[in-house]
């Protein structure tokens, strides 16, 4: 996307279109757009005078062009590839960061951060061009996959000379169709496969994940190579598979896209995935070639934005960009589509603010990102009121503008679109203030819900024998919320020389974080670790010691799930007043002994209200301003956090 604002002088043109495919008037600036290579661009279209459909996906192609680049030097990204192929040949059992650092030096060794980029419209050739055209009509109207597609959706999801800006502009569709297409042959054995896009694409998706073997482990910096060398790299993210899948499948005549929300409602990224365009009229998410289309894709998390990468410029994107001195990075692209509603049933939110600058034609609504509000959204400014199209509900906004010195400035008090699509205002009243109690820093989801209901049912257990023949029942677990307890221990239990944590079902794999144990006069007290031996896997952090490490993030992880345990010998019997256990988790909860600080937002600031060191698993701020936006960070370590609001007290997270 940072390409994308140095040529905004250059795509104002597009302002004048009406539709992707443009106007006589849009062509005819992109053809002067090519300067000296106009006459190639030309050749295209006099090639296919008097074939309306290639005429106008030719026109189509030119007039989107201007914006989009490939590197200037071709054979210095081939030589990079062959280095990246050598690098991968010889480190094919080396760990992902050792690969990953080596094709990152390699990178730098090649300049790849220096070379220089140029527009595909100063450097597109008509042979090129052409071929391109032929082969994806090719596919498009006698290939087995494409024959349902509208020649609008033919357009943007097949017809594209390229699936990703700097892509080598080579043969890639006729190099990587050979791959595996025996395999889609075979689909012509059964006569129900006839024409299903579903099943060719399913096929495919097993057949490239098998060869594969796709690993959510890191990303190298620099991944515009040769297609057959990206996929032949042992790791990536969401955004490294998705272009390697569309230029699979749409070689092979299959239609699919790219769509991505920019962050994440309720936690920590964004996600980028396919779609494929189905024969039965449905699109099919997917992730990548890690699933396949009709595999159920992230359907416990929650999008308040959708936008899809496309070859077409959006008018609106470069209106933004013309009328604005300031623009989030995120809309610096002009080939983005908001296809929100396609995914989810959204709202338009309308609001008043005489906080708007005057000069501005543009504002932003944001949410809560990595370290502050991210930008998701734009509106268009009528007055005093804005605008904003499309909002996901259930979730927390800010709306913003930028100051003459392009710093964020709010321009109203945060809000939650609520399931029923009201709007709920959300600010700090300071003449009303409350104790606020804390837990965690950050929501639990769904991985840590699953390791901690491991832990239902089970026992803390108590005995004066080391082999627990006898024992003494001191807590049952009953609730499996991702916090730490503090768990009182009754005066009635006498002193006990042995205390542990047992396993009461199978697949707990006494997934025990930490404990803590403490004696009348509120001590910790310490002892020898006992328990299990082993881990699972043989992992070497996840023995039994794990739980006695002072750090809630690593763990014990048995070898066997049910019967077995974790527990101290303190060496002679003692009196337990209370003690804090912490089960298996992302290490968000409240940590005895790091230090923590409590955020409120107010007045379009973060104003800090104390900072406090954790002693329990539990943290109180007295003095608190009530109903605000608040956020807790851990001065002492790690870097996950989010927003909430204390609501019936307890931490509402957004």
């Amino acid at each position: 996307m940072k390409l994308m604002s140095v040529v905004l002088a250059t795509a104002i043109f597009m302002l004048s279109a009406c539709t992707s495919f443009g106007t006589d008037d849009r062509l005819e600036e992109a053809l002067s757009l090519a300067g000296e290579n106009r006459g190639e661009l030309e050749k295209v279209l006099d090639h296919y005078e008097g074939d309306t459909l290639k005429y106008e996906a030719a026109r189509f192609l030119i007039a989107n062009m201007p914006g989009h680049y490939s590197y200037a030097d071709t054979n210095v990204v081939i030589s990079y590839s062959h280095a990246v192929d050598s690098i991968l040949l010889a480190m094919k059992d080396s760990a992902s960061a050792v690969v990953r650092d080596s094709i990152n030096a390699c990178a730098v060794h090649y300049k790849m951060p220096e070379q220089k980029k140029v527009q595909d419209i100063n450097i597109m050739t008509s042979k090129y061009l052409i071929a391109n055209i032929e082969d994806a009509f090719g596919s498009w109207q006698k290939g087995m996959w494409a024959q349902h597609l509208s020649f609008e959706d033919f357009c943007e999801y097949l017809l594209p000379y390229k699936v990703e800006e700097l892509q080598l502009l080579d043969n890639w569709r006729g190099r990587l169709r050979k791959f595996h297409a025996d395999k889609l042959k075979e689909l012509e054995w059964c006569d129900n496969f006839r024409n299903s896009t579903l099943e060719a694409s399913r096929l495919l998706s097993r057949v490239w994940g098998d060869l594969m073997h796709p690993n959510y482990d890191g990303a190298i910096k620099y991944s515009i190579m040769k297609w057959e060398t990206n996929a032949n790299v042992p790791f990536g993210t969401c955004d490294y598979y998705a272009p390697i899948a569309m230029a699979l499948f749409r070689s092979s005549g299959i239609p699919i896209g790219f769509d991505f929300t920019p962050h994440w409602a309720g936690r920590r990224l964004g996600h980028s995935w396919n779609f494929l365009i189905a024969e039965n009229g449905h699109n099919y998410t997917f992730n990548g070639i890690i699933s396949s289309p009709g595999d159920a894709h992230n359907l416990a998390e929650k999008m308040v934005k959708v936008y899809r990468h496309t070859y077409a410029a959006n008018p609106e994107l470069i209106e933004l960009n013309r009328s604005e001195k300031y623009v989030p990075r995120l809309f610096k692209s002009f080939f983005l589509k908001d296809v929100t509603k396609d995914y989810m049933s959204a709202v338009d939110v309308t609001i008043s603010s005489s906080a708007i600058p005057d000069h501005r034609g543009y504002v932003f609504l944001s949410i809560f990102g990595e370290d502050d509000w991210t930008p998701i959204a734009f509106g268009r400014v009528d007055g005093r009121n804005v605008s904003f199209k499309n909002i996901g509900r259930n979730a927390l906004y800010m709306p913003f503008s930028y100051g003459d010195k392009g710093n964020l400035v709010s321009i109203g008090a945060p809000f939650i679109v609520q399931p029923n699509g009201s709007i709920r205002k959300i600010e700090a009243d300071s003449t009303k203030r409350i104790t606020l109690e804390v837990k965690r820093k950050y929501p639990v989801l769904e991985y840590v819900y699953r390791w901690l209901g491991r832990l239902d049912s089970c026992e803390f257990q108590a005995s004066n024998d080391s082999t627990f023949a006898t024992y003494q029942l001191v807590h049952r677990i009953d609730d499996c919320h991702g916090t730490g307890y503090d768990i009182k221990v009754s005066d009635s239990i006498a002193p006990y020389r042995y205390w542990r944590f047992f396993s009461t079902k199978s697949e707990t794999h006494a997934n025990i974080a930490e404990l803590y144990f403490f004696d009348q006069s509120d001590r910790q007290i310490k002892g020898r670790p006992i328990g299990t031996s082993g881990s699972w896997a043989d992992i070497k952090e996840c023995t039994k010691e794990a739980a006695f490490d002072g750090d809630i993030l690593s763990f014990f992880d048995a070898p066997d799930g049910d019967g077995s345990w974790v527990g101290v010998d303190f060496g002679k019997p003692r009196r337990v007043s209370h003690f804090y256990y912490y089960g298996r988790g992302d290490g968000n909860a409240i940590e005895p002994y790091d230090t923590y600080e409590l955020l409120c937002w107010d007045n379009g600031h973060w104003k800090s209200l104390g900072v406090r060191k954790a002693c329990a698993p539990t943290l109180k701020f007295d003095n608190v301003p009530s109903g605000g936006v608040y956020l807790l960070r851990n001065l002492t370590k790690g870097h996950e956090e989010r927003v909430f609001t204390y609501e019936g007290g307890k931490q509402v997270w957004w």
